[in-house]
């Protein structure tokens, strides 16, 4: 699926310089105000699709981070059969189950894949267990501390703090897999929440990608590496909530 010959580098944020910084934040102003050179976004349901007139396509042109961030408010929307029909209730096909990890590790690739015409314009180098809840309470947290939209589910994309807050998600992840050889065994057939399922397609994205796609390592399998030191020791939560609170 993915073609590369050298994987890329993301970065660490800290290791930048100023104009790497500049660079990177200048790319994505662009992406803000760059239309989308693939996709557009319908503006009314299915039913009314067609507009008024019944023969005029209701469609708009996007920015490529404007769809990054329509395609998360999707993803987390409530799902309704109709006007005055039941609702499905709370429908997150990207939270509130395993597909959470897999699910942002491809909508971050089909950003930097949109965006990387617009860094080469404004780059970044090219080198010459088990579920706990309260794991997921400290990416929580760390939404909330952003406040404005970083703090809201479905709108939290729109500050560009998310795309480093879920890059760092991946890393943790990619280590994880790499460090304990996580078997694919590991995430669920079936019984999860709607769309959380391994052979399950991610929504809204398009072509179709399943969440077992993306649980595979990203040196090997999808063309990037992260430049990051990781701890050769185990820390507990009681740790690493001691080391938070001393600091």
């Amino acid at each position: 699926m993915y073609e590369f010959c050298i994987p890329k580098v993301r970065r660490n944020l800290l290791d930048l310089s100023t104009e790497e910084r500049n660079h990177f934040v200048r790319a994505l102003d662009m992406a803000k105000r760059t239309v989308h050179p693939q996709f557009v976004i319908a503006t009314r349901r299915a039913e009314e699709i067609l507009g008024p007139d019944g023969n005029t396509a209701q469609f708009e042109n996007v920015s490529i981070y404007n769809y990054f961030v329509w395609t998360h408010y999707y993803s987390v929307k409530n799902t309704f059969h109709g006007a005055g029909q039941e609702s499905f209730g709370e429908v997150h096909f990207s939270h509130e189950g395993p597909a959470f990890l897999t699910w942002h590790r491809y909508q971050l690739l089909q950003l930097e894949r949109d965006m990387q015409p617009l860094v080469l314009r404004a780059s970044y180098s090219e080198p010459t267990g088990n579920y706990n809840p309260a794991v997921r309470s400290l990416h929580n947290l760390a939404h909330l501390f952003l406040n404005g939209t970083g703090g809201q589910t479905h709108l939290s994309p729109n500050d560009p703090i998310f795309v480093l807050l879920h890059t760092f998600t991946d890393a943790v992840f990619d280590e994880w897999l790499r460090r304990y050889n996580a078997d694919i065994a590991t995430f669920p057939l079936e019984n999860a929440p709607i769309g959380h399922n391994r052979q399950y397609n991610m929504v809204p994205f398009w072509p179709p990608i399943t969440n077992a796609e993306m649980f595979v390592t990203a040196p090997d399998n999808l063309g990037y590496i992260y430049e990051v030191q990781w701890p050769n020791k185990f820390y507990s939560l009681k740790e690493i909530k001691k080391c938070l609170q001393d600091d």
